[in-house]
């Protein structure tokens, strides 16, 4: 019997329960019966997630995946192919003689099972790490075995504690059916010319019933989609043959999975499945069409996808948020509203009110003739979004109007509060302690500044906690960069979904949103009340006199993130204005203004990393991301960027 390859293939993303194996067989097992194909592939580590952590050395969490893979042996249907991702304790060769049948002693590997019915066909080892691009954020060698070479052959036990165990040689290609499937999730880590690299096995790539299997588990970044688009169609035509590539799905913490699937031949994709899907799965077939996502749209699906699985994840009953009137709270603000939308069209009106009420948001279905935009700013976000203008006394109508314009234009349930008397209460309370002269604006600037930002926290906690809502923090990559930024105040909440995205990519997508809009699956839809956001200069308004603008504190955004960027790339300091003049949005500075604000930003850098270690969870987003939770790991306290400054 011969069969069609890609036409007998489904690829199936799960929405991970991390570290909850039981779980995940059991959603595998679900997404199996619903399927028509013979072969199901799912993500890499699709029984524990991708980042479980140190759970993996616990040996009780290692049986709990042992369990959930024989669930999935046991209620498998009988003809059923399903690759399924997992960790697996195993040992080498010349290990062998002192193997101890039923422990799990050994090193961990990034395995992937193949089974079909109740029997296990083949086991897979995945490379333990991820692509070089992403060595900052992989902490795979804390628990993967490092690859020992092919002349030393790697072994599974895939009967824990079991009389019956078996014994299972890791392989990189496996068959089915007909089929030889090779494995691996660095495949965009090959340059083109070492395409041969996938030749090199006992089946050639080219013929036609052999696959590459990209089982990719790098991080969602900004522009992933396009270049896995794109990487599919060159690897597939260098190697004059069959390739698929099959993301994780789902939020897990800082990291955002698209579950992205595609499917290509010969230099064409075939196949492009849809990324960051709000249902419990993603699956793509030989017939699934779906436009990539590009630029801002994938941006702003992530951050929709994320902070609704965030917010399940994290049992709240909807969104609280401090919208000032700015950039930053107004992007927050939209990307829930877009996080409804999204959720209504994955889901359809039905499933939407199943997901909130599960989050004990109560809101009614949609009527069959009434509009969905108008439902969900009428019945859907005034439930699901509270918003709060903390106003103090160097606020101004502006900001007050803009976040009043855009919580109307959206359907959040808005309120506004003044901070004066609060504030006001603190300072007499300071200047009743008669220690030294009174504060004043002339010797107490920053803390002037910061007590304002401060006294908006407790109360738009209240306004969390009273209902269990998650508080979106506000803060962006750029401020993080340089500790503009409040600790205590706009740093703090339950979620900081822009922290990954620099303050002059955030400006961009709100002019983006009021322009094009937002992407639909009936076309466009514009949030023209960004306008009064988009058409201020961004200010914290913490100082009298209302002249107090963010880039005159700090430098032109634009600047900052081109040095940003210009630092993750680590060339020499001496080539640094160079490399940021390559920036068009910087050839105009002059060298000796970029040469001051690079000094500025290394001072500031060196003395804001205790702030960053404080941060809510930020999403990664840009490849530069801050967070040390996911990217940019360094001392507390540290002058190594100061230290840099002799050398521009």
């Amino acid at each position: 019997m011969t069969y069609n390859l890609l036409n007998d293939l489904s690829l199936i993303s799960i929405r991970t329960k991390l570290a909850y194996p039981k779980a995940n067989a059991q959603a595998i097992l679900a997404a199996c019966a619903l399927d028509d194909k013979p072969i199901v592939l799912t993500q890499a580590l699709s029984l524990c997630g991708q980042n479980a952590g140190d759970l993996l050395f616990n040996p009780t969490f290692i049986e709990s995946i042992f369990d959930a893979l024989k669930l999935i042996l046991k209620e498998n249907q009988d003809s059923k192919i399903i690759g399924v991702g997992c960790v697996l304790p195993a040992f080498y060769k010349s290990q062998l003689s002192f193997y101890e049948e039923g422990s799990i002693a050994g090193s961990l590997i990034n395995a992937y099972v193949l089974i079909q019915g109740h029997e296990i066909l083949g086991v897979a080892k995945l490379p333990s790490a991820l692509p070089a691009f992403y060595e900052r954020i992989d902490n795979s060698s804390r628990y993967f075995a490092d690859d020992l070479g092919d002349d030393e052959e790697i072994f599974v036990d895939l009967g824990l504690k079991d009389p019956s165990f078996k014994v299972f040689k890791a392989q990189s290609a496996i068959k089915v059916l007909d089929y030889t499937f090779f494995f691996d999730d660095n495949a965009d880590a090959y340059p083109e010319n070492l395409a041969e690299e996938y030749l090199t096995l006992d089946v050639k790539q080219s013929d036609p019933l052999s696959v590459t299997v990209n089982l990719d588990r790098a991080p969602f970044e900004a522009g992933a989609s396009l270049k896995a688009f794109e990487l599919a169609k060159k690897i597939s035509e260098n190697i004059n043959g069959n390739y698929v590539y099959l993301a994780p799905l789902g939020c897990e913490g800082a990291y955002l999975y698209s579950g992205l699937g595609l499917m290509a031949s010969q230099g064409q994709v075939l196949a492009c499945g849809k990324a960051f899907a709000f249902t419990p799965f993603a699956k793509t077939t030989s017939q699934t069409q779906c436009e990539i996502l590009k630029d801002y749209d994938e941006i702003l699906k992530a951050l929709a996808m994320g902070i609704m699985d965030y917010m399940s994840e994290s049992a709240s009953h909807g969104i609280a948020l401090s919208l000032s009137g700015g950039a930053d709270s107004a992007l927050c603000a939209t990307a829930v509203f877009y996080m409804a939308l999204c959720a209504l069209e994955d889901l359809g009106p039905q499933g939407l009110v199943s997901k909130l009420h599960e989050l004990k948001i109560y809101v009614p279905l949609r009527k069959e003739d009434e509009d969905p935009l108008d439902y969900l700013r009428s019945e859907v976000m005034p439930k699901l979004l509270v918003t709060v203008y903390q106003g103090s006394e160097n606020s101004g109508e502006v900001t007050f109007n803009a976040a009043k314009d855009l919580a109307l234009f959206l359907g959040a349930s808005h309120f506004n509060w003044s901070i004066a008397k609060v504030v006001n209460d603190y300072l007499k309370l300071y200047d009743d302690l008669g220690i030294g002269e009174k504060l004043s604006w002339d010797k107490d600037d920053l803390a002037l500044q910061n007590i304002q930002a401060r006294v908006r926290l407790p109360g738009i906690w209240l306004v969390a906690n009273r209902e269990g809502r998650l508080l979106l923090a506000t803060s962006n990559l750029s401020e993080a960069s340089v500790g503009y930024c409040t600790m205590d105040g706009d740093t703090a909440g339950g979620l900081s979904p822009i922290a990954g995205i620099g303050k002059s990519v955030v400006r961009k997508i709100n002019a983006y949103l009021e322009e094009v809009g937002l992407l639909t699956s009936q076309g466009r839809f514009k949030v023209k009340a960004l306008d009064k956001v988009n058409a201020q200069a961004p200010t914290a308004e913490l100082r009298p006199g209302g002249t107090q603008t963010d880039e005159r504190d700090l430098m032109p955004y634009v600047l900052l993130d081109a040095i940003r960027k210009a630092l993750s790339l680590n060339v020499r300091v001496q080539d640094l204005i160079a490399t940021i003049k390559q920036d068009p949005a910087c050839q105009d500075f002059a060298d000796s203004f970029i040469k001051e604000n690079l000094e500025r930003y290394f001072r500031l850098h060196a003395r804001s990393q205790w702030k960053r270690e404080r941060f809510a969870t930020g999403f990664h987003i840009e490849h530069d991301d801050a967070s040390p939770e996911s990217y940019l790991h360094l001392p507390i306290f540290t002058s190594d960027l100061k230290a840099l400054s002799a050398y521009l």
